[in-house]
């Protein structure tokens, strides 16, 4: 869990630091503001640049973010360009649930494997050592979206 809205430097280089020693098969990332907004007007070059290359370098699954009042789910993403399931790459969500809440209207939709507005969402997240699982609910507890990552297992000593 980092903060996004003040010395992003700062705590980049204490990420990647961190982040050089990480040994877990699994890394999921938490702040504020989105790498990828759903809303054009609100797109955030420097939380993105100064994030992105570590959660590149380092190999971060998953990234979960709000901010935006809307939904949007990219696909796998490496340099901010989509990959294949079996390559490295980072899942970027932003998500809503309070009742505040706005359309989608971003310039990453081609980024974008889901996206969806004025919905308040819950996520359910189950990680064992081959399988992340996500799904998003409404409100309701309608599934809106859902997708798992996997990866080999490593061995702890």
């Amino acid at each position: 869990m980092i903060n996004s809205n003040s010395s992003l430097d700062e705590q980049a280089a204490w990420l990647d630091k961190i982040l050089s020693d990480n040994k877990n098969n699994w890394t999921v990332v938490s702040f504020h503001h989105p790498v990828y907004s759903a809303g054009r007007e609100r797109d955030d070059d420097e939380t993105r640049n100064a994030f992105m290359p570590i959660f590149d370098k380092h190999d971060v699954d998953l990234v979960l973010t709000g901010h935006d009042h809307a939904y949007a789910r990219s696909y796998k993403l490496k340099n901010g360009v989509k990959v294949a399931d079996n390559e490295s790459g980072t899942v970027y969500v932003v998500s809503v649930s309070g009742p505040k809440m706005y359309s989608v209207n971003s310039s990453n939709n081609d980024l974008m494997a889901k996206t969806g507005g004025n919905t308040q969402l819950f996520q359910v997240i189950k990680v064992d050592q081959e399988k992340l699982s996500f799904k998003a609910y409404t409100v309701t507890g309608q599934l809106f979206d859902t997708f798992e990552l996997t990866k080999k297992a490593i061995k702890q000593n």
